[in-house]
């Protein structure tokens, strides 16, 4: 039912783009029909769609956000760094944007960059906990240990009732053999 709703509603967003073509404002109706393929499973399309509205309208922050979310989810993260790039230089404190491009450099060992989006992000959502978490383990990779142990507890004082923040210190403290307190942290997020 939901898809059929779906399906009429991209063939009169089609039927919409068609009575003028060439309009900048046609570049919404691209993204609407891109997040009905998504729904509807069509990716590939969606992509197409997406960048059809891009063609028309380069700016468009949603239209590059949700293409970039597809091309990660894709697995395709070049471009979707690409896009997120794209995105900050229209919007340097885009949160989203400087979140999922410093995860993506941190999956590219390139630390350097993951740091300094995490850090922007982190000056413009201290307690945000999603990227304190990635900024914990992007610590954790680029070797310093104190620092990402640091940046948990912080975690942990911040949301003590969340239970992945007690798995993640755990699992630091099992790098550094230190079992005895892994094990009560591991204890406390089964507990949680």
């Amino acid at each position: 039912r939901e898809h059929d709703s779906l399906t009429q509603a991209e063939q009169t967003f089609r039927q919409a783009m068609q009575l003028s073509p060439a309009l900048k404002s046609n570049a919404l109706l691209f993204r609407h029909i891109g997040q009905i393929q998504e729904r509807t499973g069509r990716d590939h399309e969606a992509l197409e769609s997406y960048t059809l509205g891009l063609n028309l309208s380069p700016t468009t922050l949603g239209l590059l956000l949700d293409r970039a979310s597809l091309y990660y989810r894709l697995g395709n993260e070049q471009r979707a760094l690409s896009d997120y790039s794209a995105v900050l230089d229209l919007s340097p404190d885009h949160t989203e944007a400087l979140f999922f491009r410093a995860h993506l450099y941190t999956r590219k060992q390139d630390y350097r960059k993951a740091r300094q989006d995490y850090d922007h992000l982190l000056r413009l959502q201290p307690t945000r906990e999603d990227a304190l978490q990635g900024f914990c383990l992007l610590n954790a990779k680029d070797r310093r240990p104190r620092e990402a142990m640091e940046v948990v507890n912080n975690l942990i004082q911040l949301y003590p009732h969340h239970a992945t923040n007690y798995l993640l210190r755990g699992g630091m403290e099992l790098q550094e053999k230190q079992y005895e307190v892994a094990l009560y942290d591991f204890d406390k997020a089964v507990e949680l």
